[in-house]
């Protein structure tokens, strides 16, 4: 079993995700001064737990497959979802602390209230 198509866009998506979440974390630090290569090793840190977790749900899939369940184990799916929809929040935080104007949008007090352990460490 390989990867179909809509599942090769799906990893896509999920990559550009962890990608623009790096680029506005980088952002933010340079803005607030505060550029850390430790902050920066554990971003990169949770990103590699990230494309573990994407492996893993491959493996998963691949073996549901070879089993022949006579059902669909759409792994990969719910997990780039996961990812994406973590990365999402993390980059809507980023983008409030570089654009004053987001962080008091509802999207900013949405976030706010959110807490997100990402914000201090730098994914």
């Amino acid at each position: 079993m390989g990867l179909e198509s809509p599942e090769i866009g799906l990893l896509a998506v999920t990559v550009a995700f962890m990608l623009l979440d790096m680029v506005t974390g980088i952002a933010k630090g340079a803005k607030s001064g505060a550029l850390d290569s430790k902050v920066m090793r554990e971003g990169l840190w949770h990103k590699a737990g990230f494309i573990g977790l994407m492996a893993l749900a491959y493996a998963l899939q691949f073996a549901a497959s070879l089993a022949d369940l006579g059902i669909d184990v759409p792994a990969i799916g719910a997990v780039c979802v996961f990812v994406i929809l973590t990365e999402a929040v993390s980059i809507a935080e980023n983008l409030c602390a570089l654009n004053p104007s987001i962080a008091s949008s509802p999207l900013g007090s949405a976030l706010a209230g959110h807490g997100s352990s990402n914000a201090s460490s730098g994914d």
